[in-house]
């Protein structure tokens, strides 16, 4: 049976349930964590604790609400950067699943904007997930399509292509279903990774990752799988924000 769970760790005990994390299909755990030569704004993109973030500008980050954020952030270069404790986090839109942080100093990060147009121009556009969720349990052959998660020392920050986005009309989110046009799934800890979007010569933030529906653990293990033709469900930004969210 397939359900929708959030891509914590914390939802995931609670529920028992799998999602998604950056998992690249065919590809080993090496794949994809290095940013591509087309200028996606990869090196923008934090580890948190709990989840994942993309840096805003002037010290700012976004990730889900739902996100641990924990005391520091981690970006793809090495560098580590104290989460601001005297800034209280903030809800951009009072009950959307999204945050706002702040760290103690502005990291040497590029800031990347937030895309505020139609988001039907995401429907019909290639974009990229980033995350730092779990990988893909080494002992799994890339060939399969049912990838066993490792362990938290799989976690790192990687990029998927996205060449089919979709809207649904139940919950307003955009989602992707991994498998041939998608080649790539979420995992836990990828809460808040940003769905990045090539627009009139720009690369915007035009989605925040909050769930998926997933199949259930495996009882016999304790591990969660990644699953082919699975969907990965993200807040479009603009429907929800028209301009900055930075306090």
């Amino acid at each position: 049976m397939l359900y929708r769970t959030l891509l914590t760790a914390l939802a995931l005990l609670l529920t028992s349930a799998s999602s998604y994390a950056v998992v690249v299909f065919k590809g080993d755990n090496s794949a994809n964590t290095t940013a591509p030569a087309n200028g996606l704004p990869f090196d923008s993109v934090g580890m948190l604790s709990g989840g994942t973030a993309v840096y805003l500008g002037d010290g700012y980050m976004l990730t889900a609400n739902h996100v641990s954020i924990g005391s520091s952030v981690i970006f793809p270069d090495g560098s580590s950067y104290a989460i601001d404790t005297a800034f209280t986090p903030v809800q951009p839109v009072a009950g959307v699943d999204l945050k706002v942080f702040k760290l103690e100093e502005e990291p040497d990060i590029a800031a990347v904007s937030i895309y505020s147009g139609n988001t039907s121009v995401l429907l019909s556009s290639t974009s990229y997930v980033v995350g730092s969720g779990l990988g893909r349990n080494p002992s799994v052959s890339t060939s399969s399509s049912n990838v066993k998660w490792g362990t938290s020392s799989t976690r790192d920050i990687r990029w998927g292509l996205v060449n089919s986005l979709k809207k649904s009309t139940s919950t307003g989110m955009v989602y992707f279903t991994s498998g041939t046009s998608n080649p790539v799934s979420l995992t836990t800890y990828d809460s808040g990774s940003p769905l990045f979007t090539y627009i009139d010569g720009e690369w915007y933030i035009t989605a925040i990752a909050v769930s998926i529906d997933s199949t259930t653990a495996n009882s016999s293990t304790s591990r969660f799988y990644s699953y082919l033709y699975s969907s990965n469900y993200l807040i479009p930004l603009s429907d929800y924000i028209d301009g900055s969210i930075i306090p």
